[in-house]
């Protein structure tokens, strides 16, 4: 058999997290004879005894203990590991063991932890394996699966994420999840009027880091630990025959709905919120001793604060008689009368036991005691009465501080009240009849006041064999915080009992957390303003009217020693020894010129500019106590960096001269200022009695706590925009604090102008300023479009109507406004063109309206003679010019084109003559027909298709053949001469009046044929007469033949022969 060798290190850590009293304990063991790593054992991993040093009943059993067998009963345990590579560093998430009841229902992701029974019935253990290599901590909780974080949201698998080690070594590679820090926040789901019930949550901790980094060491490893319940457990001593009330239900009023485990503490807001607090549903009552002696664990609930004002309801039935009885029920609040005759209500503290023993009842109150004690696994519960006394304190003040602290006992609860001086080197002694009895300093205001720990406690060394136990009290040394009242709770383990012992700082008054009004002093806006009271500060925004609510505990007469005269007080409100002031800034845009000096709460702080100082009328030189005042500004911050829109641009202030935005006003123009407050803006306009040509409209665009994002745009009002003058715009900072007023000044920029003449003789000249319109003899010219591009639109006077006027409105709202002109006379006018926001800016034009002219000619008529040819020349065409007037011309009416045609080559007009006659021609203005000009033509002589004809003996012969190579025909008149033009009837000459132009003879002689040969009358050609040969031969016809050789003969000529016809007319 080897011999052990034990070594053993422990410690005794009493943790205090906010009133969770943890006892941690870790060692090692090595057995002999055995290897550095066991066989079989992970190399990578160490060995853990984990012993949980409470009384736990892993099966349920007979007990008659404090702690019944169902309040120690375990049917889920869940051990938490948190590691980190270096002792003091950042703790993640490392690994998870869990123990269930049923093996079943062990959780996926957790190792399973198997829990034995120690070797007393008050150890129960478990082995864990870790994984080496890093400091590591142990989180446990009991009974609860369900953990809820800090958000509210529930607790599932995927929220733990393990730690994780670089493969084949103890290294740690990437951290897990969730931090400590993060985890510690966890508390129970949250009850809706839920009843605990066992078995009952519970928590501990192994926060001392244990070191797992030697990976040299195989000794197991010892952590202990003890498990603390989050409950509060109620005892109810009744014996219905004697007290005349038997109960038939508990539940509770105002009651936490849910706690924290690390530490366990209440959860919620402090001070309590409507939803952090329930009435729970009604608890039966019932059990072995319901009603006829000391019912253990009628009711449980989780720790609540006493400003929460926590009680239990009793319901049942009234014994009024022998015969009668009737419903009741009966309020237990959580308080107790201190000596000034004020109730204070109790903590509620998880671990602990309230017995509340009924004494005597009827219809309408009911009397009770009500005693606390610690909530142990071990002793016995004794035949409680209500009426026994608890141990006494003695309480004893030095004889150098008799005239300045007091201590006070109320007789009718032993209860010690002590008024403590807090001058240097003030303390006082208690005296407690037990030899070892617990003791525990609550400081009033809840776990937010537990750092404000001004009261040190000292056990005194005993002298030989004693049963009480001595302490001193005194201040705790350097402290210059808060001084709370504190509550010395004195318990003593073994008999269960707890005396109370109050201790006040001697009147100092003492800063309570004070709830604010919802509203600022607008009503509407969310209210800024706070008091902390643990700094005794208070937060004032620069708001119109911002006040805050202080308040005090003061047994004595509180008076206002100085003040800012910025700020002014109220006269306190007063409850009991609580006094509440009201604090209003009375001047938003103060300047402070210093700070506050440098002072502790007992002694006398400076009067500066930010410091309210209240004091105890007792000694209101030393007794006083001052609040800071810290201004915040409220501010409004714009930006007129990118104001959008067009053409607008921002001025920055100067002197006294606000900044100003000079806004186009375009049709449709807008301007953007973001501005962020910490409640939003309110735009006012002040037009000061002028058109009210702007709008506005404000869109938030983000909020976050104590800031609003905003977007002011501001719009033109189209219909009010004439007239428009600059416009003083006022942010108003909705919550109070001060506004920003800047100027709006509309901008019209220039009038610029373009024109569009639609018959193109009107003209417009834009930099000389004048136009020239066009008007026709009868009735007005609606011919000239003009485009004035004026931003806000423009408006158009004329000078003289009966010149020049406008067609429509003459005032027109869009930037780009276009205007008919109407010619209504002849003659010089202006036409005024202003814009319609401000009309000074405007441009006149010089106006010339003119009549239309009719085309001018060189010449008005002409005579076109025909002369024959062998007589003399002919004047047969003739030129006229045409000067084209404004408007262009045209020909309205043309010649009598069997007289005389025409023909147009640019301005010149050709007439030619085509028969002897009077004709003419008429040229107008192409845009006023009434202006017109005639040619006057006359044609005399006689002309063949407009040429000079020849003429012999009495005869006139065309210049020219009417047609060559044709056979004879009867027809040759009516085909070839009747239908020429020339002022004579032209046709085909008989044989007799052929040799009568030929001189009378059928064979002229040579001279003849001369005369017509060299005047080129004739050619060498053979004409037709229209007359045949009369002798039996039709066959035959008369001709005319002029021979090259010199020879004329009339002479005869088979009809069939090609010959020519020359046209002849007789002589007018």
């Amino acid at each position: 058999m080897t011999r052990k060798k034990t070594m053993i290190h422990c410690m005794h850590v009493f943790l205090l997290l906010g009133g969770l009293l943890l006892h941690s304990c870790s060692g090692e063991t090595q057995l002999d004879g055995e290897s550095e790593i066991p066989d079989g054992k992970d190399p990578a991993r160490q060995e853990i005894l984990l012993n949980i040093n409470n009384k736990l009943v892993l099966h349920k059993t007979d007990t008659r203990t404090i702690a019944t067998a169902g309040e120690n009963a375990i049917s889920t345990l869940d051990v938490y590991v948190f590691g980190s590579p270096t002792e003091d560093g950042t703790y993640t998430f490392q690994e998870r063991f869990a123990y269930r009841e049923n093996s079943d229902d062990l959780p996926a992701d957790a190792k399973e932890l198997v829990l034995n029974a120690g070797a007393t019935d008050n150890v129960t253990t478990g082995l864990l394996s870790l994984h080496r290599g890093l400091f590591v901590k142990f989180y446990c909780i009991a009974n609860d699966t369900q953990p809820v974080k800090a958000d509210g949201d529930e607790v599932v698998a995927d929220d733990f994420t393990p730690i994780t080690f670089t493969a084949g070594s103890s290294t740690m590679e990437r951290a897990g999840s969730p931090t400590e820090a993060d985890f510690i926040q966890y508390h129970t789901r949250l009850l809706d009027t839920d009843v605990l019930n066992v078995p009952l949550a519970m928590a501990g901790a192994q926060t001392l880091p244990l070191d797992l980094t030697d990976a040299s060491i195989s000794t197991r490893q010892q952590v202990n630990f003890k498990l603390t319940r989050l409950a509060a457990r109620f005892d109810v001593v009744n014996k219905a025959d004697e007290s005349r009330f038997t109960i038939e239900s508990i539940s509770m009023l105002n009651a936490r709905r849910a706690a924290g485990y690390f530490p366990i503490v209440a959860c919620g807001a402090y001070p309590a919120a409507d939803t952090d607090l329930m009435t729970t549903a009604d608890k039966p009552f019932t059990g072995d001793n319901a009603n006829i002696g000391t019912q253990t664990g009628a009711f449980y609930c989780y720790p609540s604060l006493q400003e929460d004002g926590g009680a239990l309801l009793l319901k049942g039935r009234y014994k009024v008689n022998e015969t009668e009885t009737k419903e009741v029920s009966y309020r237990i609040p959580f308080r107790q009368q201190g000596v000034d005759g004020q109730e204070t209500y109790l903590d509620i503290n998880n671990n602990h036991r309230y017995t509340i023993g009924i004494t005597e009842a009827d219809d309408l109150r009911l009397e009770f005691t009500l005693r606390v004690a610690d909530w142990t696994d071990d002793g016995s519960i004794d035949d409680y009465e209500p009426d026994n006394d608890p141990g006494e304190i003695t309480v004893t003040i030095p004889d150098a501080y008799q005239d300045r602290s007091t201590a006070t006992l109320d007789p009718d609860r032993n209860v010690y009240t002590v008024s403590m001086s807090l001058d240097a080197g003030s303390s006082f002694d208690m005296t407690v009849g037990s030899a070892s009895p617990g003791i525990k300093i609550v400081y009033a205001g809840g776990p937010s006041a537990q750092s404000n720990n001004w009261l040190t406690c000292t056990k005194n060394v005993p002298t030989g064999l004693a049963s009480s136990s001595s302490y001193t009290f005194k201040v705790t040394d350097g402290y210059s915080k808060l001084f709370p009242r504190a509550t010395v709770r004195v318990y003593d383990v073994l008999s269960g009992t707890e005396n109370i012992l109050y201790v006040d700082a001697v009147s100092v008054p003492q800063p309570l957390a004070t709830t604010q009004p919802n509203k600022a002093p607008n009503g509407e806006s969310d209210n800024p303003n706070s008091f902390d009271a643990g700094s005794a500060t208070v937060t004032l925004y620069r708001i119109t009217g911002s006040s805050a609510d202080v308040s005090f505990v003061c047994p004595d007469e509180m008076v206002l020693v100085g003040k800012p005269g910025w700020m002014d007080v109220s006269e306190p409100v007063r409850n009991g020894t609580k006094y509440t002031y009201t604090l209003t800034l009375n001047d938003r845009g103060v300047e402070l010129t210093t700070t506050t000096a440098a002072g502790t709460r007992a002694s006398v702080a400076e009067t500066t500019d930010n410091t309210v100082i209240f004091a105890n009328s007792k000694n209101a030189t030393t007794l006083r106590i001052p609040i800071t005042i810290e201004l915040k500004d409220a501010p409004m911050t714009l930006n007129f960096a990118a104001l959008g829109g067009s053409n607008n641009s921002y001025t920055e202030p100067s002197g006294d001269v606000p900044g100003k935005i000079t806004m186009s006003v375009a049709n449709g123009n807008t301007c953007l200022v973001p501005a962020v407050s910490m409640d939003g803006v309110e735009v006012v306009f002040d037009f000061g009695g002028n058109t009210e040509w702007l709008t506005s409209t404000v869109t938030t665009t983000d909020t976050s706590a104590g800031s609003k994002q905003q977007n002011v745009k501001f719009q033109l009002v189209s219909d009010k925009l004439a007239g428009a003058k600059d416009v003083t715009v006022t942010l108003k900072n909705k919550i109070g604090g001060a506004d920003r007023k800047f100027t709006i000044s509309p901008n019209v920029g220039s009038l610029s102008f373009s024109g569009n003449s639609s018959w193109g003789v009107d003209v417009l000249n834009t930099s000389g300023k004048t136009m020239t319109l066009y008007k026709v003899a009868s009735g007005n010219s609606e011919k000239m479009k003009i485009t004035v591009n004026s931003w806000g639109g423009s408006k158009v006077e004329s000078s003289n109507t009966g010149i020049v006027k406008v067609s429509g409105s003459a005032e027109q709202s869009v930037d780009a406004a276009v205007y008919q002109l109407v010619a209504t006379g002849t003659g010089t006018a202006t036409l005024t063109f202003a814009n319609r926001v401000d009309p000074t800016k405007n441009v006149t034009y010089n106006v010339t309206v003119q009549g239309f002219s009719a085309p001018t000619l060189n010449s008005s008529s002409v005579v076109l003679k025909s002369v024959p040819r062998n007589e003399g020349s002919s004047n047969l065409s003739a030129t006229v010019t045409v000067t084209s007037p404004v408007g262009g011309y045209e020909v309205s009416s043309g010649t009598d084109n069997s007289i005389a045609s025409y023909s147009m080559s640019g301005n010149n007009c050709t007439v030619k003559a085509v028969k002897q006659g009077n004709t003419s021609m008429t040229f107008r203005n192409k845009l006023d027909n009434s202006k017109t000009k005639t040619y006057s033509i006359s044609v005399t002589g006689i002309l063949y298709e407009g040429m000079a004809v020849w003429k012999y003996n009495g005869y006139y012969i065309a210049p020219v053949n009417a047609v060559s190579s044709v056979p004879w025909s009867s027809n040759l008149n009516n085909s070839y001469c009747a239908n020429k033009k020339g002022g004579s009837s032209w046709y085909v000459p008989s044989r007799l009046e052929f040799r009568a132009i030929i001189g009378g003879n059928d064979n002229p002689d040579e001279s003849v044929w001369r005369e017509f040969k060299d005047k080129g009358v004739f050619g060498n050609e053979y004409y037709w007469t229209r007359d045949v040969v009369n002798n039996g031969n039709d066959n035959m016809a008369y001709i005319l033949y002029v021979l090259q050789e010199g020879t004329i003969i009339l002479g005869t000529k088979d009809k069939s022969y090609k010959g020519w016809v020359r046209c002849i007319a007789n002589k007018i």
